[in-house]
């Protein structure tokens, strides 16, 4: 999901749930924030798709849309995708 505050937002995760037990999950799931990092970013992120995909190698990807200019007319899309798991640089 994603908040808005201050006009900006803010990708939240909640990863690594079980998909056996989810009651210990779905009635408080842990949320865990993703601020866009990327080297050039807008003076205000808007993000306007999450996607969650798996290859049939089983690797999965959290892809993000976010408009290039939200004040612009032209709402031209730029797309992200995630790595939750980064440890160092950008996510």
């Amino acid at each position: 999901m994603f908040v808005r505050h201050n006009g900006s937002d803010v990708l939240f995760l909640s990863l690594l749930n079980s998909r056996t037990t989810t009651k210990s999950w779905t009635v408080g799931p842990n949320w865990k924030a993703f601020p866009f990092d990327a080297q050039t970013r807008p003076t205000s992120v808007q993000i306007t798709n999450i996607y969650f995909s798996e290859t049939e190698q089983k690797q999965q990807y959290i892809v993000v849309d976010i408009l290039r200019n939200p004040t612009a007319s032209l709402k031209d899309t730029a797309r992200y995708i995630v790595d939750p798991f980064a440890t160092a640089g950008s996510f």
